[in-house]
């Protein structure tokens, strides 16, 4: 396994982490994501997430989500968005 891939791995393990049993947009989900080089962009029902400020590309989460597995959901959509952006960057 490839040092980038084992770094994906272990982005996507975190962002499970952070977003196991998510009910709502938490202060320390907030101060977590940023550490890991996403920009948030909070409105009033929705927040925007950004990955190493490349800002046009997001994913959109809801701030009180009403389905089980949006904390999942989550998490599959914002490592869609870092696959992206590595492969962006190698091209």
């Amino acid at each position: 396994m490839n040092r980038q891939s084992t770094t994906m791995k272990r982005l996507y393990e975190e962002l499970k982490r952070i977003f196991r049993g998510y009910t709502k947009i938490t202060s320390s989900i907030c101060k977590r994501l940023k550490e890991l080089n996403f920009t948030l962009v909070i409105g009033r029902k929705h927040c925007k997430v950004y990955y190493q400020n490349n800002f046009e590309h997001s994913v959109t989460i809801a701030k009180t989500p009403s389905d089980w597995r949006a904390g999942m959901n989550a998490a599959s959509g914002l490592m869609a968005l870092t696959a992206y952006n590595v492969d962006v960057v190698a091209a």
